[in-house]
């Protein structure tokens, strides 16, 4: 009985550590969460990116873009190549 109780507490321990890790919002293609990220994105305008170094971590979950992608008009992370001409 104690090692089906260790057992028991071990499973429950496991998943509360992979419930912490797992994201907490699903992004979009092209995007993935992180708790803190840019305050000044690449965008199509500006696609190899402005000069600020500003890092914010907001209150709620946040998506941003990843590597190699830049924001579009519409807020999606787009390739550059996918940004209107």
């Amino acid at each position: 009985m104690k090692n089906v109780a260790l057992c028991l507490l071990l499973v429950a321990a496991v998943c509360a550590c992979y419930a912490q890790a797992a994201d907490p919002i699903r992004c979009p293609a092209g995007s993935h969460y992180s708790r803190c990220g840019t305050i000044c994105p690449r965008t199509c305008r500006n696609p190899t990116g402005p000069t600020c170094q500003a890092i914010s971590c907001p209150d709620k979950p946040t998506c941003y873009c990843n590597n190699g992608y830049v924001k579009n008009n519409q807020g999606r992370c787009v390739r550059p190549s996918q940004c209107p001409r």
